[in-house]
């Protein structure tokens, strides 16, 4: 099993939602998903009103997120997922 020693940031498009059993291990290995909390924060497709959160921003337990944000679209078919982490 992976083990991770000190502050990390895992960020990118997983092509997964959190409810992916695909998604899990990424928990089970002591990842914090940023969207606790904060809501859905979809940003798949960006073209439609209704968007499902596969892009993400995990981080481990001595890094707090403060808030995340989906940004305006910039032309790709995601939107950018932003997010304020705090050592």
């Amino acid at each position: 099993m992976l083990q991770i020693d000190g502050p990390a940031i895992l960020a990118g498009d997983l092509n997964l939602t959190r409810q992916s059993p695909k998604f899990q291990p990424l928990l089970d290995v002591g990842l914090v998903d940023t969207r606790l909390g904060h809501g859905i924060a979809g940003t798949w497709p960006s073209a439609l009103p209704f968007r499902v959160g596969i892009d993400h921003i995990l981080h481990t337990p001595d890094i707090q997120t403060c808030s995340i944000e989906v940004s305006d679209s910039t032309g790709s078919d995601h939107r950018p997922l932003i997010a304020r982490l705090k050592l």
